[in-house]
């Protein structure tokens, strides 16, 4: 079946329920109202909320201009800052001053006591006297003082006066030596000390406590037991708990040089006014009695140098360096003037060298330059009845004299055999 529709045209004022063109604005959201004026009003209350979202637009463009700013001033800020905390060089420091009217500011502790002082503090009486900085400082600068003083100038041998006193603990028992020369069997020892409970240090030369008077002659050293015995029968001590002294002896020997002015180059020979060799005697092996005591002992050539003592003629080896070469037996004539070119060829003979420098002599109208050299621990050992030597320069010097001289001389200890 055909359907059939109908165009129905509203026109103004048909409908009251529509409402007209004219209708006023409903008087709120809920009013009983025609669609038209519920429409008026939809629009009025877009209109509005239009106008606030403008407003709030406007609002934050404000806050966002304004939070550039903050950004801006704060961005600033920073880069005017350290950009960490802890100690900065000076270029990455933030700088600040003390007003112009600043008055000083002391450094004080807690009590309100100055604790730096002034430049002219006078030092404190005593190490715990109070004091400020300053005069602590002068304090402890003044006590250094005081201990450099009790102190030798330099390292070296020094007289007494001039030395650090040491001494042994008062209870000190005894305590172990190395002994040498006594290889023999029934060998006389002499010059023997012992250090008993107590700490005293008695001659076996003299009465020993608890014992009757000895005579150096009753002593002798036992190989297998290593024992000094006494001739009575008495075992006196044992090796490794004594001291013995052996002879001390010293050689001297004048090299007068040759009669010219030459030149020396460094490590040439200083020698004789003929061709030669220094000889040192005094060393040799075999029976002597040099301390002036009986009865006469046995020396197996075996000892120490122990120190040399040089002067010169001549004032121009002050401030130069020799060497003293030494050996054990015969070499050949070394000529003055000539490089040192021995040392190769008697390598099985040397016994060693001693460097020294001369230095002014403090004294006047002796020799103006002298040299010494002390507390050597050079060992030798000989089949002859000397030791031989050879002076050489380390320097280059020119002697300001024909023929002077030069003398040296060696201290040594002589091994008991």
């Amino acid at each position: 079946m055909p359907i059939y529709t109908k165009n129905t045209k509203i026109t103004d004022g048909d409908d009251v329920t529509k409402g007209t063109k004219a209708d006023a604005v409903a008087a709120s959201d809920t009013a009983t109202a025609s669609e038209i004026a519920l429409i008026k009003k939809g629009n009025t209350n877009t209109s509005a909320i239009k106008t606030s979202v403008d407003a709030v637009k406007t609002s934050t463009d404000l806050v966002k201009t304004a939070t550039d700013s903050t950004t801006t001033a704060v961005t600033g800020m920073s880069g005017k800052l350290p950009a960490s905390l802890g100690q900065k060089t000076l270029a990455n420091s933030l700088s600040v001053g003390i007003a112009s009217d600043q008055g000083a500011l002391p450094i004080t502790d807690t009590a309100r006591n100055t604790l730096v002082g002034a430049v002219t503090e006078t030092a404190p009486a005593s190490d715990t006297a109070s004091s400020g900085l300053n005069g602590r400082l002068q304090r402890i600068a003044q006590r250094l003082t005081s201990l450099i003083s009790l102190l030798p100038s330099s390292l070296g041998g020094k007289t007494a006066a001039n030395s650090l006193s040491v001494t042994f603990a008062t209870d000190t028992t005894g305590f172990p030596v190395t002994l040498g020369g006594l290889d023999n069997d029934n060998a006389v020892q002499t010059n023997v000390k012992v250090l008993p409970t107590g700490g005293v240090a008695e001659d076996f030369t003299a009465p020993l406590t608890g014992y009757t008077a000895l005579d150096a002659a009753m002593l002798t050293f036992d190989k297998t037991t290593r024992a000094l015995k006494c001739t009575i029968g008495d075992i006196i001590a044992l090796y490794d708990s004594i001291t013995i002294s052996d002879t001390i002896v010293t050689s001297a020997f004048e090299i007068t040089r040759p009669a010219n002015t030459t030149a020396y180059a460094a490590n040439d020979v200083i020698g004789l006014t003929s061709p030669g060799v220094l000889v040192f005697n005094g060393v040799s092996k075999g029976y002597g009695n040099s301390d002036g005591r009986s009865p006469a002992k046995f020396y197996d050539g075996s000892g120490y140098i122990t120190k040399l003592i040089a002067k010169a003629e001549d004032s121009n080896m002050v401030g130069k360096n020799m060497r003293l070469w030494m050996f054990d037996g015969s070499i050949d004539v070394q000529t003055d003037n000539t490089p040192a070119n021995f040392i190769n060829t008697y390598q099985k003979m040397e016994i060693g060298y001693i460097d020294f420098v001369f230095t002014a002599a403090l004294a006047t109208g002796g020799y103006p330059a002298t040299a010494m050299v002390d507390k050597i621990v050079l060992p030798y050992k000989t089949l002859a009845t000397y030791i031989t030597a050879v002076l050489m320069t380390k320097d280059a010097v020119t002697a300001n004299s024909a023929s002077s001289k030069i003398w040296i001389q060696l201290t040594c200890t002589k091994n008991i055999g």
